[in-house]
Parts: structure tokens; sequence; C-alpha cells
């Protein structure tokens, strides 16, 4: 579960574990909030079981950066836990992941993408089969991507939200507007939630109000509410649009034990 109680209910008690779920920006701008809701996501998996694979292709670290540690730290994903991949292909990130999820001992596998449409049909019901055999969660982010079909259980659009002030006027804990476009297991709907990094959870917020903090701001989403740097960067598109019922959504190393690889070469025919 993820502690918002009307997405938890959307979502029939819960984010399903082995098996995968698509979160892409929702507008140019908001590719911050996409991975911070990801983040999140990853961190509540990480409580539940052990390590985080983060697998990232080289297009999508050449524009948004390399995670920071003590941000991780700070956002309530421990950089003790995550191991980082860097790849230089979407290919070669589709491969690792699926590889990832294939092993029973990581809580989540995350494969970050500047273009969500690197992922196709084929290639999600691979990650699918994957994620039910070794249990995990499989987490894809795009900072952009465009509609397509997929095995997917869940299609999520993520942009930039207004934070709730703290009680001493300050800002409040990050928040994230979602579209949850494409479910399985229940309704799609539109929500606002707010991440609690000392709890480890999602929380409902007050759905009356804007949902997309500076729209007209070309900065909007570089940056979390709460003070803590992850990384920033611009890009996102709307990427998907299968369900009817949808709103409209609108570095340090710190412990993070960082790696690269490429896809080995496949084995030539006799």
């Amino acid at each position: 579960m993820l502690g918002a109680a009307a997405v938890d209910a959307a979502l029939g008690g819960g984010l399903a574990r082995a098996a995968l779920h698509e979160v892409a920006a929702a507008r140019p701008g908001d590719p911050s909030a996409a991975l911070g809701f990801v983040l999140g996501l990853a961190a509540r998996a990480a409580a539940f079981k052990g390590r985080v694979l983060w697998v990232v292709e080289g297009a999508a670290a050449g524009e948004a950066g390399a995670l920071y540690g003590p941000g991780l730290d700070g956002f309530g994903l421990p950089a003790r836990r995550l191991v980082v991949l860097a790849v230089r292909r979407p290919v070669d990130a589709l491969w690792a992941m699926e590889e990832g999820l294939k092993t029973p001992g990581l809580a989540a596998v995350v494969a970050e993408f500047l273009d969500g449409g690197a992922v196709d049909l084929t290639a999600s019901r691979r990650l699918s089969l994957a994620a039910g055999a070794g249990g995990g969660l499989g987490l894809i982010v795009a900072h952009r991507g465009g509609p397509g079909p997929s095995a997917a259980v869940t299609r999520w659009r993520a942009g930039a939200a207004a934070a709730a002030p703290d009680r001493h006027g300050g800002l409040g804990p990050p928040a994230v507007a979602l579209s949850l476009t494409r479910n399985r297991r229940g309704p799609c709907g539109a929500f606002i939630i707010e991440w609690d990094s000392h709890a480890g959870r999602f929380a409902d917020l007050d759905a009356a109000r804007p949902a997309l903090a500076g729209a007209g701001s070309p900065a909007a989403g570089r940056r979390d509410h709460g003070g803590i740097a992850l990384r920033g960067s611009p890009g996102g598109e709307p990427f998907d649009a299968g369900c009817p019922a949808a709103g409209a959504a609108g570095a340090h190393p710190g412990g993070v034990a960082a790696a690269a690889a490429d896809r080995p070469p496949r084995p030539q025919a006799a």
C-alpha cells in the first residue's frame, strides 16, 4: 500500500508487486515529479524487502544527471540500499531490467528512459513475466513518451504540485499530481499526494488544491519542495490515454553503488 487512501482504494489495496508499472512526466519540466513518485515507490518496496536496482540509459542520465546520495537518504531511500547501473542504450536498459526482475533478492527494479517509446509491447510483456518470476516491483520511468500498447498493470502521468506549508509556514513535504491512466485492478482517476520521508509513506492532499504548481514556469518540477536536491531536468509530455475514466494531472556518490554495463553480445550461430 502507498499510504494514500484514495490511491490505494483505486488500486484495490495498493500497487501490485510482482508486476510492471509505468510512470511518465505529465509535461515539459515534470521529470523530477515522475522521478520523485518512483523514488517513493522504490523506498516503500525497499522497506519491505531489501535492495533496489536502478537502471538508467545514457540519454536520460545525460539530461537529468546522477542520483544524489545525501538527497536520497533525506528522501527516505537509503543510498546503501540502492544499486545504480548505467548503460548506453535503451535496449541495454531493457535487458538489465529484465535480468534484475528475475532476481528474487531485489525489492524493486527501476529503469529510467528519456523516451518511454523505447518500451514496446513485446518488451513490456517480457518485463511483466520477469517481475512475476522474481516477485519484485517493476517500475519504468520516462522523461517523456508516447501512447502505445503495453502489458503494464498501471500507467501514470506525474506532474509537479504545490506543497502544503509546514507548521512554521515554510515548504512542506514534496507533492505530486498524478493521473492514473491505466489500471487493471480498478478505476482510473486523478490524485494529489505528498511524500512523508519520515514515515516512509504517501498521504492524500486536498483535491480542491491547485493540481499543478508553476504552470507557466519552465523551471516547474526541477526541484522537490522539501529542500532535498535529487536532480533536475526539463522534458516530458503526456504518455498514455488508455483509460476513459482518467482525469488530467495535470553526483555525490553518498553510498550509491554505481556501475556501467552493456548488454552482452548474442552468441553467433554455428
